[in-house]
């Protein structure tokens, strides 16, 4: 039986679930849908096999729905599902910022979820054809995420203790081949480094002293603290990073030993 493969959104993160996809089985065929050709020499060169929107897309075992919402999102989600043969896993890539939760309290893969949430109906779609849902908390790598905005801005759009949950992009791509492979028909689950952080811890680990001078632009600490342990256990998954400052020792260490080689 085939193990294909067809993401549809092969950006930052779409591409490295595609990359990690055809190690793991290198004779079965990587699709991967983007909206013009800039990355398609790219993918190409890692086997993947590259389209764009609105050209004929095969059918597949596999299907990895990664694109942020936008116009008709419920109408390209519909249209993957075309692709769908349903031998295999369609996982669809949602937001930690669709639960219910505000005030700080706990959340996991059965949390409540807010029913005027754009992503909300998009979810139960999914769930009702079979589908699975990975929730992703806030996204973070060497070229991405909010320690950049951070950096550039020097404030952000909260309060100094309203809470921060993450997972490192690669950390997110390991998590999604897991539910592909393993993960069961109609389910929710959820991706986080599980060690939530108040804003000013995170403004601390990225600035340094510098952290005094961030301007936060809302008193109110509207937040949650996510929890993923079922996910965990489920997929047999653990971060590589289990949280924000542990990356960025990594990244020091390998920064200073390039200088002093």
């Amino acid at each position: 039986m085939k193990n294909n493969l067809l993401v549809f959104g092969a950006g930052n993160l779409g591409e490295k679930v595609a990359t990690l996809w055809k190690d793991r089985f290198p004779s079965e065929e990587v699709f991967g849908v983007t909206n013009t050709t800039r990355k398609h020499s790219q993918l190409s060169s890692k086997e993947i096999i590259p389209f764009c929107y609105g050209e004929k897309l095969p059918k597949v075992s596999n299907i990895l729905f990664s694109i942020p919402p936008k116009d008709n999102y419920s109408e390209l989600v519909e249209e993957a599902f075309k692709c769908w043969d349903e031998s295999g896993n369609f996982l669809f890539i949602s937001s930690t910022s669709v639960y219910l939760e505000s005030n700080g309290g706990v959340v996991n893969e059965n949390s409540k979820a807010n029913p005027e949430h754009r992503l909300f109906s998009v979810e139960e779609m999914v769930i009702d054809k079979g589908g699975c849902v990975l929730r992703l908390a806030g996204l973070y790598d060497k070229h991405r995420g909010p320690h950049l905005y951070l950096k550039s801005k020097m404030k952000l759009n909260s309060s100094k203790d309203s809470l921060l949950n993450l997972i490192h992009t690669q950390d997110a791509a390991e998590l999604s081949v897991k539910a592909l492979e393993s993960g069961s028909k109609g389910t929710r689950y959820l991706g986080c480094d599980g060690s939530p952080m108040t804003k000013s811890e995170f403004a601390k680990i990225v600035l340094g002293e510098q952290a005094n001078g961030v301007e936060y632009s809302s008193q109110n600490s509207n937040s949650k603290m996510c929890n993923n342990e079922w996910t965990r256990k489920t997929l047999n998954w653990q971060p590589q990073w289990p949280d924000f400052k542990a990356w960025s020792q990594d990244i020091l260490k390998k920064t200073l030993k390039q200088l002093f080689m």
